[in-house]
């Protein structure tokens, strides 16, 4: 559609989607803003969860933007699976941000983790 076209165009969203068995079974995109890498969408369908599926395309899109210091992503509160998997790969909560998406607004979970080779501030 003419809106994605725009993020990629506007805001250097890259968009990548992953096969089993020749198969569309998971995808994911992101952008860079400044040092950070952020994750917008990611979805494995629920056949293919637990193969690795999604810890490799959080590493591909971490890498795609590389060199950044961190990588992060917004949860919905709501999504307590998605929140344990993504401690599980080593990121944490980083704080809150409005969200807003047509008449809808709520607030989500920031989640992040330091780029590989980054020392974090664990006071």
């Amino acid at each position: 559609t003419e809106n994605l076209r725009s993020e990629m165009r506007e805001s250097g969203h890259r968009f990548w989607i992953a096969s089993v068995d020749e198969q569309d079974a998971a995808f994911v995109s992101g952008y860079r803003e400044g040092n950070t890498a952020w994750i917008k969408k990611i979805y494995v369908d629920p056949a293919c969860k637990g193969m690795g599926i999604g810890r490799a395309l959080v590493n591909l899109v971490e890498q795609a933007f590389s060199p950044v210091t961190e990588l992060r992503l917004l949860v919905n509160p709501g999504n307590v699976p998605a929140m344990d998997f993504y401690r599980h790969i080593g990121f944490v909560e980083a704080g809150r941000k409005p969200v807003k998406m047509g008449d809808f607004e709520f607030l989500d979970y920031i989640f992040a983790r330091p780029a590989p080779g980054q020392v974090t501030d664990k006071n």
